[in-house]
């Protein structure tokens, strides 16, 4: 079954399966409208621990990262499940792709395997690439955008950077606004995406390799400076409600 939460548009559920099975259901009776194999169909295998994305829904497609030689993140027409263009050379990692204004402009910015990626929504075009290698393909949490930039962070001892995307013709270049990375990082969310809360990252910072101990951290967004922490706080995940 799905790793990952499923994308409901109008009448109708996607879902996306630890093997890589991409269906589509009807919302009100589970009643199949249509099942693709995207491993199969670009040609990967599945991930070490499960295909684990949430499927992205815009404008009529359905996207998902797969990792396959054919393509690393891939787009499904929303009706017939057709797909309409593959991007990407990449392992596909755990992480959910995610549609983001930044550089100027609205991107799908996916972070998996070996990098973060930026795509085009509609023709599936290659705007950036940023390497980011981590042990056993582990790039979990989703991607944000901050003031146009784009937030990144991973466990396993990694950390946080934040993304400065500069457009150069059809294409962007990458600097970094600020990093912290390594086993002093101020901030490694595993798998727990942080919130951006007035200008304040919010995370769960995680010591060592998927290790137990993991630390509630504030961080400036723009500076990366760490504001305080509550050590040794566990494992989850934070929403935010009414400025809490």
């Amino acid at each position: 079954g799905p790793r990952g939460t499923p994308a409901i548009h109008g009448d109708t559920v996607y879902a996306f399966t630890g093997e890589g099975i991409l269906v589509a259901v009807k919302l009100d009776t589970g009643k199949i409208v249509w099942s693709k194999d995207t491993v199969k169909d670009l040609g990967g295998k599945p991930a070490e621990y499960g295909m684990a994305c949430s499927p992205l829904y815009d404008n009529g497609l359905v996207i998902v990262t797969v990792g396959g030689t054919a393509g690393t993140v891939a787009a499904y027409d929303a009706q017939t499940g057709k797909r309409k263009w593959a991007t990407g050379n990449n392992p596909a990692g755990y992480s959910s792709p995610t549609l983001l204004n930044v550089g100027g402009q609205n991107q799908i910015v996916a972070f998996v395997g070996n990098a973060a990626l930026g795509i085009q929504p509609e023709s599936g075009a290659l705007l950036w690439q940023y390497p980011y290698e981590t042990n056993f393909d582990c790039n979990i949490a989703t991607p944000i955008a901050v003031d146009g930039n784009v937030f990144l962070s991973c466990g396993e001892n990694h950390g946080s950077v934040m993304l400065a995307l500069k457009q150069k013709g059809e294409k962007f270049d990458i600097g970094e606004v600020w990093q912290s990375q390594g086993t002093k990082s101020v901030l490694r969310n595993e798998w727990q995406t942080s919130i951006l809360l007035d200008g304040y990252l919010y995370g769960l910072d995680n010591v060592g390799g998927a290790g137990p101990v993991t630390h509630l951290t504030c961080i400036d967004a723009k500076t990366g400076k760490r504001m305080w922490q509550q050590p040794r706080w566990g494992k989850g995940n934070l929403i935010a409600a009414e400025g809490k």
